[in-house]
């Protein structure tokens, strides 16, 4: 499939606009877009994908494009639909505006125009257009009967992660901090009723559920900050998500996504008799950063798990293995990857410094990771 053309060929293309504070318009699809030997995502998690210049060019309405112009595709849907189809990778989350905008953007649209019967001459499409709205006849009963047009099921309930007195606090700018401070409910968070429920309602010690778990079998009461037994509609809970950079915070996380029923945070980060000063020591303890592993032996597979960039690469190796230093690790693991060839082992850099500086401009390491390490 190929875009366009638009832009200095073809100004007057659909796709340009005229974006704020500028006369220029542009394409919004950003095209033509560079040549890439690499695929990259941008500030807003948007992929540009690799476009190798190959030379080759096709003639589309008197212009030659090259690969520039190439919408991303797959040949499998174009086959099996017969029809346009860009596919791309959505990561973003703002992606998340196409789940609803399908289902509530209204009715199908159509183009019509109305002319008596027999006339005979040329047709104006441009001045006979209407726009005007179709509704089949098995759509109007369903609408006339008012039935749902939409559902989301099972709700999500997302779940507070946070220190011990560190959670966010909500006020009016005329009150004292004293009284904010002071005031029972200020201390309740959904994480902290978690513990008390644990601690003190026989159902919840009967269940011994995860954090996670618990928005199942209880409702959530903002405003009176408690936990109170579930009677009607399924819900499940999400934690929120926590950078590995964010040090305790992290690891706090991950004892809540493995630990059963804790009635404290002194008792989430306890193993055993052993109450550990540190959530990274008492999820180490618990074997819960024990799953990370290597493949030393060989290079690795040409499909692979996962490919961090350098950057990223020394904040999961602290979480993942403590113990391992970066020399240790760089020396087993130090694999270059280079397209259109098997992965090559490079020598052992001279300095650890000098070997980080280096993976953020052209180095990236292949780590194999069991899922509960990077995602829970």
């Amino acid at each position: 499939m190929i875009h366009g053309p638009c832009g200095v060929i073809n100004p007057q293309c659909p796709c340009m606009v005229l974006s704020h504070g500028s006369t220029d318009p542009k394409c919004r699809s950003k095209y033509p877009h560079t040549f890439s030997p690499l695929t990259v995502f941008d500030e807003d998690c948007f992929p540009s994908y690799r476009r190798r210049d190959t030379g080759i060019t096709v003639e589309v309405r008197k212009h030659k494009l090259d690969n520039r112009w190439i919408v991303p595709y797959n040949s499998h849907l174009l086959r099996k639909f017969d029809c346009h189809i860009n596919v791309e990778v959505c990561a973003s989350v703002r992606s998340v505006k196409y789940i609803y905008k399908y289902v509530y953007k209204g009715h199908d649209r159509v183009s019509m125009s109305l002319s008596e019967s027999g006339e005979e001459g040329l047709i104006d499409e441009i001045s006979d257009f209407q726009k005007a709205r179709w509704v089949s006849a098995p759509e109007a009963a369903w609408r006339i009967f008012s039935f749902p047009i939409s559902q989301m099921r099972p709700a999500v309930l997302q779940l507070q992660v946070h220190l011990e007195n560190a959670h966010y606090l909500t006020f009016y700018g005329n009150q004292r901090i004293t009284y904010i401070t002071g005031a029972m409910d200020s201390m309740k968070t959904m994480l902290t009723q978690f513990f008390a429920m644990n601690a003190s309602d026989h159902v919840a010690k009967s269940l011994h559920l995860l954090y996670v778990e618990f928005p199942h079998y209880f409702v959530w009461n903002n405003q009176r900050k408690q936990w109170t037994q579930r009677k009607r509609k399924e819900v499940i809970g999400r934690l929120v998500t926590v950078n590995p950079m964010e040090g305790e915070r992290y690891y706090l996380r991950l004892l809540l996504s493995n630990v059963r029923g804790p009635t404290s945070f002194v008792d989430l980060k306890s193993v055993g008799s052993d109450a550990m000063a540190t959530y990274r020591a008492a999820a180490e303890r618990l074997g819960l950063l024990s799953g990370f592993s290597l493949n030393l032996g060989t290079p690795p597979p040409l499909e692979y798990d996962l490919v961090l960039p350098g950057d990223h690469f020394p904040v999961y190796v602290e979480s993942a293995m403590p113990n391992c230093s970066y020399r240790q690790l760089f020396r087993a693991a130090s694999f270059l990857y280079m397209p259109g060839k098997i992965a090559e082992v490079i020598p052992f850099a001279y300095s650890v410094s000098f070997a980080i500086a280096t993976i953020n401009s052209y180095i990236r390491f292949v780590i194999y990771c069991r899922r509960h390490v990077l995602y829970f």
